[in-house]
């Protein structure tokens, strides 16, 4: 049996003898209407089962209920492949009947009008959220200007329109907590020597952590090879540094993969993580805490993706710009890995 098609404004214009703008008119809600046109309009439309099309009433207005996460390939280990980061922003929008859209740049992506304004063009969006997309953050914040559409940054180190974690606050809780299990020796196992390009995390790390030391009138030591390393190199560069009497006794890692080295330099000299060498790191709990029952700084990735969500809200209602948002590093303390 054949299904028959929606009803059209079309064919209600038609039935009634007027014109289709008068109609549209009278099912948007225009003032421009008698009241009893109008009356009769809608008596027309319920007589004939008209339902309105939503989406594409939205899609004319530009208000699609929606956002989309923006990430770039250059930078993909970085929140937006956080899963817990990824599903709070999607169950916040979801509380709410707003969609997720999420589309992955090219590196060269960001800074190519036409990649960006024909990615925007196919998300439906009404703000955006972009995760850290490095040195390119200038250019797409410029061709987003010249689509008049809400953006928030995650975790990109910026003053407004921007959230992310609270990293410095973060070192200097770890410090204080070492110090009153009696640490005096304290490093912090870092990537490579910092700079003024480096993200954002690794600068306000190491700026907490030396500001807790002096504070404390501890010595601060920054463990990182001489150059740009892969990981796996690391190890014999923390020997070095983890050999002799005045060796640290407590080290901050930057992430959770130097556990390893420092668990198997433990194991090489026979000491007890924790006694003989205090071990604490930044990470998310979930996986830090639960997994390798390790004293954690918590990176929250949930708070993170509700507060961009909230941002890229209070910024559709005001259209004002927003002071930066930094979540809290919390301290978590399972086990005994700070503890001498």
């Amino acid at each position: 049996m054949a299904t028959r098609s929606a009803v059209t404004q079309r064919e209600i214009a038609r039935a009634l003898g007027l014109t289709q703008m008068t109609v549209s008119r009278a099912l948007n809600g225009s003032d421009l209407l008698a009241p009893d046109t109008r009356a009769r309009i809608l008596a027309k439309a319920s007589e004939l089962g008209y339902r309105s099309n939503g989406l594409a009433k939205r899609v004319q207005e530009r208000r699609y209920r929606g956002m989309a996460l923006l990430g770039s390939e250059a930078r993909p280990g970085y929140n937006i492949g956080e899963e817990s980061f990824h599903r709070a922003v999607g169950t916040t929008l979801a509380a709410h009947h707003w969609h997720l859209t999420q589309g992955w740049l090219p590196a060269e992506g960001l800074g190519d009008a036409q990649v960006v304004h024909s990615l925007l063009d196919r998300m439906l969006a009404d703000a955006v959220l972009i995760h850290d997309v490095g040195e390119q953050s200038p250019q797409a914040e410029e061709l987003l200007l010249h689509h008049h559409i809400p953006r928030v940054w995650v975790n990109s180190g910026r003053a407004w329109d921007g959230v992310g974690f609270a990293d410095a606050d973060g070192a200097m809780a770890g410090v204080r907590h070492l110090h009153g299990q009696g640490y005096r020796r304290l490093g912090l196992a870092i990537p490579h020597a910092p700079t003024s390009e480096d993200h954002i995390s690794l600068r306000e790390r190491v700026r907490g952590f030396g500001e807790a030391c002096h504070a404390l009138g501890l010595p601060s030591t920054l463990l990182h090879p001489p150059g740009r390393v892969p990981l796996c190199e690391h190890l014999d560069h923390l020997r070095q540094r983890l050999a002799g009497p005045d060796r640290p006794d407590a080290v901050m890692c930057y992430s959770p993969e130097f556990i390893v080295l420092l668990r198997i330099i433990a194991a090489e000299n026979g000491w007890r993580i924790g006694p003989d060498l205090g071990v604490i790191t930044f990470g998310p709990a979930a996986r830090t805490v639960l997994d390798l029952r390790y004293t954690a700084l918590d990176q929250d990735y949930a708070s993170l993706g509700r507060e961009a969500v909230e941002m890229a809200w209070r910024l559709l209602e005001s259209g004002d710009r927003q002071p930066r948002v930094l979540v809290p590093v919390a301290l978590i303390r399972p086990g005994s890995t700070t503890t001498r």
